[in-house]
């Protein structure tokens, strides 16, 4: 009964992330005008445009292949033919040069890319399908770890980074966080879970407020108001 009762508190908390985050959490990059190219905003929600073209590409992919059943020699194909050079294109050392509308093409191929792998494993086409598998996976790997050092870079030159307090791209994101540790810390403490504190009115404040914090310091220490904090985080946004 215990066990499910932390189970139930887990879940309270996850859903509570995702309703104070549900705004900013896949924008995957700050929200300001340096980074507003990136970002489709529909219904006050903030969208990775990048990620949004490749999912649309998987979609697409998917339902064609559903509808036109094609061979799996022709999934080959057009596998080898859009796969190559969507791959050669989209390494981190030329993707960012290119035009916004040709990025996102490279996306929905990218997508496309995922689909046709993904259906030639459906197909038990092992030995073309378990290779591009491989491929996409050291790919992203790679990708990642260099974009990962870009980001470091990514806020150079802003005219913000010499003002105090919190960047315009970041205020929704720390309102959120915010308010999650207002509700989460409450909800903590009347979950019935504070542990004994020790005999010492002191002490058990310190404790009581130590474990009470523990539940979200996570989430609030990603949008810490110290401006060098910032630009580290936005090392954490995966933006494509």
């Amino acid at each position: 009964m215990q066990a499910l009762g932390m189970c139930a508190y887990k879940v309270r908390l996850w859903w509570l992330w995702l309703a104070c985050s549900f705004r900013f959490r896949w924008a995957h990059r700050p929200l300001c005008s340096r980074f507003r190219s990136g970002i489709v905003r529909t219904g006050g929600i903030h969208l990775c445009r990048s990620c949004l073209c490749a999912y649309c590409g998987i979609l697409a992919c998917a339902l064609s292949l559903v509808l036109l059943r094609p061979s799996v020699t022709q999934v080959g194909m057009v596998l080898a033919g859009i796969g190559t050079p969507t791959l050669a294109l989209s390494g981190p050392w030329c993707y960012t040069k290119f035009p916004r509308a040709a990025r996102d093409v490279l996306r929905l191929t990218m997508g496309a890319v995922i689909a046709l792998c993904g259906y030639l494993l459906l197909c038990r086409e092992l030995m073309v399908a378990v290779p591009v598998a491989v491929v996409l996976f050291v790919f992203w790997r790679a990708y990642f770890r260099v974009r990962r050092a870009q980001r470091l870079r990514a806020c150079d030159g802003c005219e913000e980074l010499s003002d105090k307090g919190i960047c315009s791209g970041c205020r929704l994101q720390t309102d959120g966080a915010r308010r999650y540790e207002q509700i989460a810390t409450q909800l903590y403490l009347a979950s019935g879970q504070t542990p004994t504190f020790p005999p010492s009115p002191q002490g058990a404040g310190l404790a009581r407020s130590a474990q009470a914090k523990k539940a979200v310091s996570v989430k609030l220490a990603a949008f810490s108001c110290d401006r060098s904090q910032q630009v580290t985080t936005n090392n954490r946004f995966t933006g494509t």
